[in-house]
């Protein structure tokens, strides 16, 4: 069976490309990628270009729109695909309707988070767009439940609604008795606006008062990193702050075993990797109480804050520290979501609309 992936700069490392490569075990598939910059095409990755109109958003989906047909006349001529997926419900879900129509086949949207959190509420394009895919597509998948019915409340049939978490790599993110606890909190994600990292420095600097030895280690890049640096100087726990950038999985398994706490303080959040990653190394979680995240954590796993409140950030990550965590009992939950069962369940949803 033949799957055409329309994707938006995807890349390597990241989720959806590892959940591909699984599913090319049994299926043939296909990869275009669409992007704003020039990327050169892989063995398994086709890419095109598209221009961007930052403030016509209609504009810029015509563009989208435009460079996926160019790029399947260009890459994939004679090749009859049995069906579309589309990991994002805008541009790729969007475009991924329009071209199920044409071809005759069936598409599926996978929900990611701010595709359908954030986006509807830009701008009423974007709100008709996604509306129009949720009830349009052949199978929707959403990576938690809350997206889920974020989904049926846009239109989406509910017979055609599927909950299917991410999975982990438990081959990498394994908890390992033999580290030794430093005391130390990490956050890990990308230095963006919507992790609201900002008030994780505010909570972490009242969080010293009370554990003056603990330092905040903060993996990733991302356009606030300088921000974040100063406003970490200007507060004067500059040394209790350690920026890592980017870092390799295989390294990030080793902080998490050597970690306390992982704490994610996002405004907004679709179903969270790095949760699954840190408790897969038997890690205790404290986020935020939005989208997907309450899915993921009970009482013997972490605990739930309000990101808007630095003080419940602070007192959280406290009872954290204090509480005695089984490293064990956390790894055990995690492995209900590791990157097989979450091929096996995907693969099943195929099963029932390729023929």
């Amino acid at each position: 069976m033949n799957i055409l992936y329309i994707e938006r700069s995807l890349v390597k490392t990241s989720v959806v490309y590892d959940q591909i490569q699984r599913v090319k075990k049994t299926h043939s598939v296909y990869i275009l990628s669409v992007d704003q910059t020039d990327l050169p095409t892989t063995d398994d990755i086709c890419r095109i270009k598209y221009f961007n109109f930052p403030k016509v958003e209609s504009l810029k989906f015509n563009s989208f729109f435009k460079a996926v047909k160019k790029g399947i006349n260009l890459y994939f001529q004679g090749i009859n695909f049995n069906a579309l997926h589309a990991h994002f419900a805008y541009p790729e879900g969007f475009a991924s309707i329009q071209l199920s129509e044409e071809l005759d086949i069936p598409n599926l949207v996978t929900l990611r988070g701010s595709d359908i959190l954030i986006y509807p509420h830009q701008n009423k394009f974007l709100l008709n767009s996604i509306t129009e895919t949720m009830m349009k597509s052949s199978a929707v998948i959403g990576v938690s439940n809350d997206l889920c019915n974020k989904a049926k409340d846009m239109g989406a049939h509910e017979k055609n609604v599927y909950h299917l978490p991410d999975g982990y790599d438990d081959t990498i993110f394994t908890f390992e008795s033999k580290y030794q606890k430093i005391n130390q909190i990490i956050f890990a994600g990308n230095l963006v606006k919507v992790k609201n990292i900002e008030s994780l420095i505010e909570a972490f600097y009242l969080f010293l008062k009370s554990f003056p030895n603990f330092k905040l280690l903060i993996a990733g890049k991302g356009e606030l990193e300088t921000n974040l640096k100063k406003m970490a100087l200007n507060m004067e726990i500059s040394n209790k702050i350690e920026f890592l950038g980017f870092v390799e999985h295989e390294k990030l398994a080793i902080i998490f075993n050597e970690s306390k706490l992982l704490v994610l303080p996002s405004w907004s959040e679709g179903w969270p990797n790095v949760i699954q990653e840190a408790m897969g190394c038997g890690l205790p979680v404290v986020a935020s109480n939005v989208g997907g995240i309450p899915e993921m954590i009970n009482d013997d796993l972490g605990y739930l804050f309000d990101p808007n409140k630095k003080d419940d950030i602070c007192d959280k990550m406290m009872m954290a520290i204090f509480n005695d965590w089984s490293g064990q009992k956390i790894n055990l939950n995690a492995l209900k979501y590791n990157k097989e069962k979450t091929i096996e369940g995907l693969l099943n949803i195929y099963s029932k609309y390729i023929n």
